[in-house]
């Protein structure tokens, strides 16, 4: 029973941090839609918390996604140059969440190699 609940936790973990990567992944192309359609910058609230990020960003690397893969052409004023820490927060969080969506299949991989 400890192994079942074990599992299905790790599966859990993993569907969530893949859900979030995909939620912040396709952000840019699906919120530069509702702006095209809409003709203005107002957002719902599902996509708040990435306007929230973008805007505190400090030129981070969320803002370089949006602007340098999705061409978002993103203007914030008083922008200032990325400070180590917050390169090294998002290094940290990317590969936790990479981890998190690897981690059942690691463990499946081990369980199939140990005799």
């Amino acid at each position: 029973m400890k192994k079942r609940i074990e599992t299905w936790l790790t599966t859990a973990a993993a569907v969530f941090a893949a859900a979030f990567l995909l939620y912040v992944l396709t952000a840019p192309p699906v919120m530069m839609g509702i702006a095209r359609q809409r003709g203005s910058l107002s957002f719902p609230a599902f996509y708040q918390p990435i306007v929230r990020v973008l805007e505190s960003d400090f030129n981070g690397p969320l803002l370089w996604y949006f602007n340098g893969v999705w061409h978002s052409g993103i203007v914030l004023l008083d922008e200032e140059s990325t400070p180590p820490r917050i390169i090294v927060a998002y290094t940290v969080v990317f590969l936790f969440v990479i981890a998190t969506v690897a981690l059942p299949f690691v463990r499946s991989r081990l369980r199939r190699v140990q005799p």
